[in-house]
Order: structure tokens, then C-alpha cells, then sequence
């Protein structure tokens, strides 16, 4: 039987896009009818699957632990005898590279996601370039591809874009029913915002633009915060809020349910994103997770955000810092009640397309039935 060896610095149950985008397409591959097995770390936290080798390493990943994560690899690859061996970020691509250097390179698969080639300097390119060299290099959007080849003067093999399971985030109560368990107005309109606080998200310019609605808007809406925060950029936005004319709430980190409820609450999602020297929004998961749930989005044109939420059909886009045009986005869609709904509408077909299923097709191929054997 045909094999992958998924070999993982992040892994669930970590909260990171990284960690989700390995798990998910761990589960879409098996359902696709390949053997998976996973190398991943366990971020100190104690969890039991038979699928998954763990290496001992704290919550964040730490140099010492890239000796542990070789003999994991080694033992898993000797036991498996797999076809491809995927590494989910440049840093799982080095860990198997060394602790497999005889394996032909083209038996290589790693994922870049953009932050690790913009994010890195010269030397680090450089020593990329030599690692990613005959490997198949894959990208998980357009825009990140673009990076690749800019900073590492070659082109990926594939875009894969991400995807989403509409049903993680399915809930059987009524919208009004999920506002009255956040504990807000369900006869009142809820803007969403889902990241961790910080600077690159924008969150302060959705604040800001919360000041500029119309009086009669502002008097009726209620924004809420989803994701951690506790640094000075999150202070920053909070006393802004503490000022809005508009109710704003901060839920801060949540469960699973709790998120998929704060979903259920809204009728706009708003996460706009701006410009960083260093990290990139290579794709924006969380917008296809807002239309999954049939919510429009109002978000930055910003790295590959435009890839992900469609102008004009399942949500707007705005220019990054510029809360007046942001104001305006989301007065449209609060006031425009077919507007908004035909969006939400756009939003969910959309999300229906994109699967993790595709995204394991595109990375790995569909196995033929007669080889599953």
C-alpha cells in the first residue's frame, strides 16, 4: 500500500494554523484511501493516537527537541517503508532531510505557507534553496508561490489552497438563540472578529471604524472578539473600546463549541489584516471558516486575502488602514438586509467548494480503489 509520513513541528492539539493544516489533511488523505502515519510533537501536552509518533517538546517547539524529532522520524520511516514523506512547514522539511539522507529527494513533499519565506533573511533563503532542492514544493496560495519565487528564484510545484469541514462548525441553535448564549441582544446585528491580537491583524483599525458608522448603525450594533491577547497592542485596542458608542465584547481564547457558537451569533465577519515586514497572511483560513457558516466578510486587501474572500460575491474588501472605507463596507452589509443574505449565500457555495478533501488530492493524488489493496 502507498504511504506518507507527515512529519510536523505543530501538530493538534496545538492551536496553530500549521498544526490544523497537517491534522485536517491527515484525515482527508485517510478518507481518500492512503496509509498516514505522523511524526509530530507534543507540545507538552499528554495525548494518545495510534496514528501519531510523539517527541517530547514543550507548548512552543525548542532547538533540543530537533535531535528527538530525528530519531522519531528515523524509527517512523524504518517501520513504514513510506512512499512520500511530508513535511508541513521548512522546519519539518530539515528535520527529515537529515534524518533521512540517503531517501532520494524527490520522495520529498514540503509545504511553504509564506511567513517562512518572507520571514526569513539571506541566510536562511540560502540555506532553504539547498534543503527544498529536489524536493516537490508546494504552496498554499497563489500569493505565496509569488513569494517563493521571488525570494528563492524557483517556482512551486503546486498551489494547493486550504479548506474547511462546514460541519466543525455547526451548531443546532438558532442565530438569536447563540446571541442570547454569548449574552448579547438577538435582535441586534453582531460583527465577528476572529485572531489573536496582534498589529498585522488590525484589529484597532475594526475599533476605529466602529466610530465612523452612522448613529443609527452604531446605536444597534454589537462587536465581539474572538482570540487571545494580552500584550501591549492588545491594551491599545481594549481602552479604544472601552470609548466606542458601540457594545464591544472580548471573549478572548474559546473552546471549539464556543467558537462554533460565536459563529452562529453573526452577521458580518471583519478581519482586515495590514502590510508587515516579516509575516504574511499566505491564505486566511478563518475567512473560509466565516463562509462556511454563510457570513459575508469585510477584510483587507492584503497578501492572499483576495484569493480567499471574493470581492463583490461573498464579501468586500477595503484598502488596509482606512477605517472610513472600512465603515462604509460594513454599513453596507448591516443595512442592505439582501445584500448581506445573497453574500452569505455566495459565501456558502464557495466554502462548499473548498475542502480539505481537494487539498489532499491536489497534494497527494486520489488512490485507485485496486490499490488500496
Amino acid at each position: 500500500m502507498n504511504s506518507i509520513l507527515l512529519v510536523a513541528t505543530e501538530y493538534a492539539p496545538f492551536a496553530g494554523g500549521i498544526g490544523r493544516y497537517g491534522s485536517e489533511l491527515v484525515h482527508a488523505a485517510g478518507k481518500l484511501g492512503w496509509d498516514v502515519r505522523v511524526v509530530a510533537p507534543t507540545h507538552g501536552i499528554a495525548v494518545s493516537d495510534a496514528q501519531v509518533t510523539r517527541f517530547n517538546t514543550p507548548q512552543n517547539f525548542e532547538p533540543f527537541a530537533m535531535f528527538r524529532a530525528i530519531r522519531a522520524v528515523r524509527s517512523s520511516f524504518k517501520a513504514q517503508k513510506a512512499s512520500v514523506i511530508h513535511a508541513t512547514d521548512y522546519r519539518a522539511l530539515v528535520i527529515s532531510r537529515i534524518a533521512l539522507p540517503l531517501t532520494n529527494p524527490s520522495r520529498f513533499v514540503v509545504t511553504c505557507h509564506g511567513t517562512d519565506v518572507k520571514g526569513a533573511g539571506a541566510l536562511k533563503n540560502l540555506l532553504q534553496r539547498i534543503f527544498f532542492r529536489g524536493c516537490r514544493l508546494i504552496a498554499n496560495s497563489a500569493y505565496t508561490a509569488s513569494l517563493v519565487r521571488s525570494r528563492l528564484g524557483r517556482d512551486v510545484d503546486m498551489v494547493t489552497p486550504l479548506g474547511v469541514r462546514p460541519e466543525e462548525f455547526h451548531t443546532d441553535q438558532s442565530k438569536a438563540e447563540c446571541k442570547e448564549a454569548l449574552d448579547l441582544n438577538p435582535n441586534e446585528p453582531v460583527i465577528l472578529c476572529v485572531a489573536r491580537f496582534e498589529r498585522r491583524k488590525a484589529q484597532d483599525v475594526v475599533v476605529d471604524a466602529m466610530a465612523m458608522l452612522p448613529l443609527n448603525v452604531a446605536a444597534q450594533v454589537q462587536l465581539v472578539f474572538v482570540g487571545p491577547g494580552n500584550d501591549a497592542y492588545f491594551q491599545r485596542v481594549s481602552t479604544s473600546a472601552a470609548n466606542s458608542r458601540v457594545r464591544i465584547k472580548f471573549m478572548g481564547k474559546v473552546s471549539d463549541e464556543a467558537l462554533a457558537t460565536a459563529y452562529g451569533a453573526a452577521d458580518v465577519f471583519c478581519l482586515l489584516g495590514r502590510e508587515d515586514p516579516r509575516r504574511v497572511e499566505g491564505f486566511g483560513l478563518v475567512y473560509l471558516e466565516a463562509a462556511s457558516r454563510a457570513i459575508p466578510v469585510v477584510a483587507a486587501r492584503v497578501d492572499a486575502i483576495p484569493a480567499v474572500v471574493l470581492d463583490g460575491i461573498t464579501g468586500i474588501l477595503v484598502e488596509p488602514d482606512n477605517p472610513t472605507e472600512t465603515a462604509d463596507a460594513l454599513t453596507l452589509l448591516l443595512t442592505d438586509n439582501d445584500q448581506r443574505q445573497q453574500m452569505g449565500l455566495n459565501a456558502l457555495s464557495w466554502a462548499n467548494r473548498c475542502t480539505w478533501e481537494k487539498t489532499a488530492q491536489l497534494t497527494y493524488g486520489r488512490r485507485r480503489l485496486q490499490d488500496q489493496d
